[in-house]
């Protein structure tokens, strides 16, 4: 008798530890999800370029897109984790399955090269228009993608 007791205490035991643990788990995965719902930025600002392009090695090797960046991060404190800038090789995603490209190419009219884009959180598409070469111009394409 005293060890059919002490057999349903541990099987009580080992139930309730066992139904919190799946609690738990299932809790953190909810703030795992969360956690990255709300890191994804809501602008990502492409440079499309390719191999082949003279005018894309250039920019490139000049640094313009990643200093302008650091430009934009440095004086808009706001914006931290809003914007994201993305260079992508046309013709390297373009060769890849879709599955596998980290951009859907075929949303993005791209005319000729470098070509910098940006797509906000709702998949809206838009064309910077500005010199490339000017921190304070992207800046400007930035704020005005955001305020869209």
């Amino acid at each position: 008798m005293l060890k059919m007791k002490f057999a349903k205490s541990v099987m009580i035991l080992f139930l309730i530890v066992g139904l919190s643990l799946a609690i738990y788990i299932v809790m953190n995965k909810e703030l795992i999800k969360i956690d990255k719902f709300t890191q994804e930025p809501a602008l990502k600002v492409y440079l499309f370029h390719v191999d082949w392009c003279g005018h894309c090695q250039k920019y490139l090797k000049s640094d313009k897109f990643n200093s302008a960046f650091k430009y934009i991060k440095e004086n808009n404190p706001d914006l931290a984790g809003k914007v994201e800038f993305i260079a992508v090789n046309y013709d390297a995603e373009q060769e890849k399955d879709p599955s596998a490209r980290k951009v859907n190419i075929n949303k993005f009219e791209v005319t000729g090269f470098p070509a910098i884009m940006a797509e906000d959180s709702k998949g809206k598409v838009f064309k910077f228009t500005y010199d490339r070469n000017s921190e304070k111009d992207l800046e400007k394409f930035v704020k005005e993608c955001l305020a869209a």
